[in-house]
């Protein structure tokens, strides 16, 4: 290559980078200037909806400047600079992991995923752009659909499914911008016939980009796994002595938010009556300070204490995601017939019982039932993973069934909400613990 190809490249690289970086830093003055706004909503979700929104408006601004500039090599570097500037950025802000070798596994594959499609991109629509027509546009970026899709309902579990899960509503939402690009500017004749083509190569992209509005809550659906193909399952009493009340628990996302989530796919949320009682105070909440009980035997693998309680309908005010601002203070027990991850969260400050590496029996109180952590008020809340937290962020573990015995209910008993008249209104079953069966 001559050295004034060098040049011309490298020009248009830095013209990119550059364009992504302003992009980025307009965006966070405007996220710094409307961030009033966005503090009723729960942390995670303003902050994951935030970067999903920051990438994909690198993106589509990329996309623009390339579009006036009238050449497809520079749209591509301004689209590849913001894109991999948002990337680092949206890894940088999710906490990583707490050892060095989760963490190369947390964020190399992101980052490798990027720069393969980044250089798949380049390759496509600078070399082969001449042989591109939008019906073959069309084929490609369909075939990218059936592919992922295909791959996420699928596969019965593991990694490489949690990972295209999360990537959906973040990453595959910029690849659909691209095809979307790629299909509307590819030449072709000026008929009905190439117009309708042309509309239709947009179908595609426009389902690889429609994710995106899971990050704002809209659209979601339960993370597509089964209970009959995931193993082991956990078999554990309830965790208090009180009739409890599943507010979210079960196998849809009507009466489990948490499906949506892959480490909490089969997770409950449990109070103590009264609760939805509107008021800050703690103690008028019937959970605060009920006694947590290990649910089955075990060996206290993480003890975390010193999150403070919150007022009830308040957040924590952190933009980090990780498991002390998520869970609070927490529990985790690996379970003695498994081996798998227990994990009991929102307990209240300075109430633990057990320390790292000891061992506990059914029955015994952990904690007390507090509200630190992503938590609108107090309540217990439980899940069961095959990782143990530490070793993934959070939404990247793989979570596994969850069941309930010897109580007076179904073994995995359903949950949700409603708003009647006004308020909230909790239509879960009701359950308590009866003892164990002889």
């Amino acid at each position: 290559m001559q050295a004034s190809a060098w040049r011309r490249w490298g020009f248009m690289l830095g013209y990119g980078i550059g364009a992504g970086f302003l992009v980025v830093v307009g965006m966070f003055v405007l996220v710094g200037l409307w961030r009033p706004l966005l503090e009723p909503w729960p942390t995670g979700v303003r902050i994951r909806g935030l970067l999903c929104a920051l990438a994909t408006s690198a993106f589509l601004v990329g996309a623009l400047i390339g579009r006036l500039q009238n050449g497809l090599r520079r749209l591509v570097f301004v689209t590849a600079g913001g894109t991999v500037l948002t990337l680092f950025l949206l890894l940088r802000a999710t906490a990583p992991p707490q050892n060095a070798t989760a963490l190369v596994a947390y964020r190399m594959p992101g980052m490798l995923i990027a720069l393969a499609g980044l250089l798949a991109g380049t390759t496509v629509t600078v070399w082969l752009r001449p042989r591109l027509t939008a019906e073959r546009v069309a084929l490609l970026s369909a075939g990218v659909v059936a592919a992922v899709w295909g791959l996420v309902w699928g596969l019965d579990g593991g990694d490489f499914k949690i990972w295209l899960w999360n990537l959906l509503p973040t990453v595959f939402p910029m690849v659909g911008v691209l095809f979307g690009v790629l299909a509307w500017r590819t030449p072709t004749q000026y008929t009905k016939a190439a117009r309708a083509i042309r509309a239709i190569a947009l179908v595609p992209p426009l389902l690889l980009s429609a994710p995106f509005a899971w990050t704002m809550g809209v659209g979601r659906m339960a993370y597509p796994a089964a209970i009959e193909a995931l193993h082991p399952h956990a078999w554990v009493r309830l965790p208090a002595d009180e009739p409890l009340t599943v507010v979210w628990g079960g196998d849809t996302l009507e009466a489990n938010y948490h499906a949506f989530s892959a480490d909490q796919r089969w997770a409950y949320d449990l109070v103590i009556a009264p609760f939805f009682v509107g008021v800050a105070a703690l103690d008028a909440y019937g959970c605060w300070g009920v006694p947590v009980l290990a649910p089955a035997d075990g060996v206290v693998v993480a003890a975390h204490d010193g999150e403070p309680d919150h007022p009830a309908g308040q957040f924590p005010a952190t933009d980090e995601i990780r498991n002390e601002t998520v869970f609070g203070n927490h529990v985790v027990l690996q379970l003695a017939e498994t081996g798998t991850f227990l994990v009991l969260a929102h307990l209240q400050a300075g109430s633990l019982r057990v320390q790292v590496g000891e061992t506990v029996h059914e029955g015994e109180p952990l904690a007390a039932c507090g509200n630190s952590g992503h938590s609108s008020e107090p309540h217990i809340h439980i899940h069961h993973q095959r990782q143990p937290p530490w070793e993934r962020p959070v939404g990247f573990a793989e979570g596994l069934p969850l069941f309930f015995r010897d109580h007076d209910g179904p073994p995995m008993p359903s949950g949700g909400v409603r708003h009647v008249e006004g308020r909230w209104v909790a239509v879960g079953a009701t359950v308590r613990h009866a003892g164990r069966a002889p």
